[in-house]
């Protein structure tokens, strides 16, 4: 029982003293005892901890929502949205990357014009340089709604109907990751390629009848037909391109 008890004497001793060494530093204790004890090896990597205990917080993975409202997006498509979810966008960009991120849309309907929207060069497959000698190459496109150089991204139309004016591009991801495009429907207010039906021809009169959608609209000079673009805003009245000279006949009428 002695011995056991001189035991713990010396143990507390040796814990006393390690304490006290441990608040000198190392090498000022090397020079008290006249040691050379070399380069002090490196700890390894601890967690940081916080002054409290408490290990560092972490990249926040809960998900943060902006709202295109609270960036000036119009719901009732009066006033163009382009610029308004870029602006959400933007904010969304100076979050950490692995948080998620939702740009939110309340159940609307928004407006998207080529001439607020962003210009990236993109090569897409049948788009890439029709003459292009002529300053109509299409390698830049003018893009609604552009998630760039982004992680954890979800574009969350809430039901929305998003309508792109003008030769656009709807939608585009560059140089991201996990980007999600949901719940939404989309549609071109005046399609650069145009469709039309021809309902009856007569040969005699050298003549066709044909139903052109309520979405063109188009002037008709003598056997030539234009088709116009809408204007390329809603400030403007300009339209956004004109191509004439198809040949059709002599009479055109419209069918709606």
């Amino acid at each position: 029982m002695q011995r056991m008890r001189m035991c713990k004497q010396m143990m507390a001793m040796l814990l006393a003293l390690v304490m006290c060494i441990g608040m000198v530093p190392a090498s000022a204790l090397a020079a008290e005892l006249g040691e050379d004890t070399g380069p002090i090896p490196a700890e390894e990597s601890q967690p940081q901890e916080a002054l409290d205990g408490s290990e560092a917080p972490e990249a926040d993975t809960s998900g943060i929502t902006f709202n295109v409202l609270d960036y000036g997006a119009d719901p009732t498509g009066t006033r163009e949205s382009s610029t308004a979810v870029q602006r959400a966008l933007a904010a969304a960009k100076e979050v950490d990357p692995a948080t998620p991120k939702t740009i939110y849309f309340p159940k609307g309907e928004y407006h998207f014009y080529a001439g607020y929207s962003e210009v990236r060069r993109i090569y897409a497959s049948n788009t890439l340089s029709w003459n292009e000698a002529y300053g109509l190459g299409y390698q830049d496109k003018y893009i609604g709604i552009l998630v760039e150089d982004m992680e954890n991204v979800t574009i969350d139309g809430g039901g929305s109907k998003l309508i792109f004016h003008g030769n656009i591009c709807a939608m585009a991801a560059i140089n991201s990751k996990n980007v999600t495009f949901t719940n939404f429907e989309q549609d071109h207010a005046s399609p650069s390629v145009v469709e039309m039906l021809v309902e009856s021809v007569d040969t005699a009169d050298d003549s066709a009848i044909v139903y052109i959608p309520p979405c063109y609209d188009y002037e008709v000079n003598g056997t030539s037909i234009t088709w116009v673009a809408e204007p390329d805003s809603p400030e403007e009245t300009e339209p956004y391109w004109r191509l004439g000279g198809a040949e059709l006949g002599k009479r055109i009428e419209r069918h709606v």
